[in-house]
């Protein structure tokens, strides 16, 4: 599989509400895998899962492409070590964690200041 499957796009559509999970103020067009593919692809079953995934402006895109030590330091990237349900990520001003259903719980961890 090469991307989000048409289900997921929908689960992580719905969890977003059409609004950037990164700055949570304009509108989202764009899903970014937060453990990236890789050039080859990737063979693990949650690369392509809602949990890995976040919806976002063209923007906050951007940012997190180019600002990558940032986007590692608040899990909008993960190493391929990683499993993304494990792992938190600043999602509107909070860290968070987000689970294949498209459900987001608060991180039990220090929030951002």
């Amino acid at each position: 599989m090469t991307g989000f499957s048409a289900l997921v796009c929908a689960v992580i559509d719905c969890r977003s509400g059409g609004v950037c999970e990164v700055c949570g103020a304009h509108r989202a067009v764009e899903r970014h895998h937060r453990r990236p593919r890789g050039a080859g692809g990737s063979r693990r079953e949650d690369t392509n899962s809602a949990a890995n995934a976040l919806h976002l402006c063209t923007y906050c895109h951007h940012l997190i492409e180019h600002n990558r030590a940032l986007a590692y330091l608040v899990g909008w990237l993960l190493p391929q070590t990683q499993s993304p349900e494990r792992e938190r990520v600043l999602r509107r001003g909070d860290f968070v964690l987000l689970a294949d259903d498209g459900s987001v719980q608060p991180h039990e961890g220090w929030a951002a200041a």
